[in-house]
């Protein structure tokens, strides 16, 4: 891993991307960064990040919005603080629900000197989910987002590594990051810091410094997973997001072969004793055998592809104005422009059918409209309803969008 950080300057777009909108348009800084080093940016839309989150919206989640446990945690100085400090029990006719979210005793823990830890907001706040929508597109990669909200000079963490890698988001103050390199490449999920090298204190005294730099509003930082790091708020209460990349490895590839073979009865058998006493050598064959046998029944590429898949039906906002679609229809004419949803779409031809396939449904339509669904899918963005004329008449392509639209495939650009 490379022990460098690269900064680029801020440059205005337009409606950038997700990944635009942090690390410009030009896209070798962050392809040299990725997996490597730290990248610092800065929001092109002069947002600032404020649209995605702000103070006022984490007083609303916390406030208004009976929050349960474990949409939320409180750290303090690397401690997390039992929930029982700071949730309560209500009810719902005859049903308790416990762990929801105690204003009051939140909000004392915060003056406190706590940090809350605002958890998975892509699956219950819409920027955030749309956020995070948009750079798994770009990234492949599923994402989440939680927010960190720590008063004035004071620590929520102590100083770790994650297995993933993250998107920072400063949206409020300003926090100062310290960043080593790290003690144990390109950790999986399961390889805590905690839990690798004897589980040792991470800072024996020879930690090597990778940057030092203090995140304004605007300012956003990638990490890879690994770095080791520590975050303290300046003098003023800060606020952040973090939006994680569950980065999909060739041991996840592995895991979902083994899943395949573990099907055969031969690979369940019990290993013979006298190889388990050393007194003859292991017959690798059955293992040899079974991996071919996974490997063949069914496409590589199609298992790789599959990985994290299902991240796709978590993103809030992804199916925003779905509803409205089936209940208030506007109108469908040929100066409409739509868009796809966010989430990977590809074609099945199913003999006079041609099944368009989404991550949380199949639309089945005529095999006639096939060309103006490989004009929808290939667009890349938005197109009118007129720019299906080559594939379909008037009335089977407002029919055809009709349909997509209230099947939430597309939404209104």
């Amino acid at each position: 891993m490379v022990a460098a950080t690269t900064t680029v300057a801020p440059t205005p777009e337009a409606d950038p991307s997700a990944l635009t909108r942090c690390f410009g348009s030009d896209p070798e800084p962050f392809e040299q960064a990725w997996q490597r080093a730290p990248l610092v940016g800065h929001d092109r839309t002069g947002a600032a990040f404020a649209d995605l989150l702000d103070l006022d919206a984490v007083d609303e989640l916390v406030t208004t919005r009976a929050l349960r446990h474990p949409a939320f945690r409180l750290v303090h100085e690397g401690e997390t603080r039992p929930r029982s400090a700071y949730t309560t029990t209500r009810r719902w006719g005859a049903t308790r629900y416990e762990g929801v979210i105690d204003p009051v005793r939140t909000i004392a823990a915060l003056a406190d000197g706590a940090t809350l830890v605002l958890q998975a907001l892509q699956t219950y706040w819409a920027p955030l989910g749309r956020f995070c929508a948009d750079l798994h597109a770009e990234l492949g990669h599923p994402t989440q987002a939680n927010a960190y909200l720590t008063p004035a000079t004071e620590r929520g963490l102590g100083l770790h590594y994650d297995t993933h890698d993250v998107v920072v988001l400063q949206a409020e103050g300003h926090k100062r990051w310290e960043v080593f390199a790290p003690r144990f490449e390109v950790p999986l999920g399961g390889q805590h810091w905690s839990k690798v090298g004897g589980g040792t204190d991470l800072d024996d005294g020879d930690l090597t410094p990778v940057l030092e730099t203090v995140l304004a509003p605007g300012d956003c930082l990638y990490l890879p997973r690994g770095l080791v790091h520590r975050v303290v708020s300046e003098d003023e209460p800060s606020l952040h997001v973090t939006v994680g990349v569950h980065v999909k490895t060739w041991h996840d590839v592995l895991e979902g072969l083994l899943a395949v073979a573990a099907e055969d009865v031969s690979v369940r058998e019990a290993l013979p004793a006298a190889v388990l006493r050393g007194e003859e050598p292991v017959d690798i064959g059955v293992l040899e055998r079974q991996l071919k046998e996974a490997l063949g029944s069914s496409s590589l590429d199609d298992r790789v592809t599959a990985l994290g898949q299902g991240a796709w039906t978590q993103y809030a906002g992804v199916h925003e104005g779905a509803l409205a679609e089936v209940l208030d229809p506007g109108p469908v004419d040929d100066h409409l422009r739509v868009a796809l949803r966010p989430g990977p779409v590809r074609l099945r031809d199913e003999g006079e059918r041609c099944a368009l396939v989404t991550p949380d449904q199949v639309v089945r339509t005529p095999a006639r409209a096939r060309r103006a669904l490989e004009a929808i899918v290939g667009s890349g963005g938005p197109l009118r309803v007129g720019d299906l004329a080559p594939h379909l008449d008037g009335a089977s392509r407002v029919v055809l969008v009709r349909r997509l639209l209230r099947d939430g495939v597309l939404r209104r650009a």
